[in-house]
């Protein structure tokens, strides 16, 4: 009984912080979502009078798409608060890789290449600074932990 009422009593001071943080990736996810079938429908509804595009916009949009796409699997690669792989949520990278794909239009080939090349970007540092308010009972540690 008394873990369940300090849990409440945490939840209550910092504002239920870590809490909000399983809303918050379902809110992304919605957004995402949403984002992805704008990009579909937009996709669906092509003018057919492509003649009068530039070359060089088409290149300079296929350059960006390319790094849009190569950014979309840098995220899938790098969840950011997912658990370990192997984890609860691993089996929907796969699905989420298939799906960028078909969004993007990508070829096989190509798919593999930006997904290497977005494996072999390093991670970015997530600094998560955390601040206590109040505490009773605790010994201090050192940076070993002991």
């Amino acid at each position: 009984m008394d873990e369940v009422v300090l849990r409440v009593f945490v939840q209550e001071n910092d504002g239920s912080y870590f809490e909000s943080f399983t809303a918050l990736s379902w809110k992304n996810e919605n957004r995402r979502m949403s984002a992805v079938r704008a990009v579909e429908t937009r996709a669906e509804v092509l003018p057919e009078n492509d003649s009068e595009r530039q070359p060089d916009d088409d290149v300079e949009r296929s350059e960006q798409k390319e790094h849009l796409y190569l950014d979309v699997l840098y995220a899938i690669a790098n969840t950011v608060g997912a658990p370990a792989p192997g984890g609860q949520f691993a089996h929907y990278k796969e699905e989420m890789y298939l799906q960028a794909q078909r969004v993007f239009n990508v070829s096989a080939d190509r798919h593999y290449r930006l997904l290497h090349a977005a494996n072999e970007e390093k991670p970015k540092i997530i600094v998560l600074t955390v601040i206590v308010q109040e505490a009773e009972g605790l010994e201090a540690k050192d940076a070993n932990g002991e």
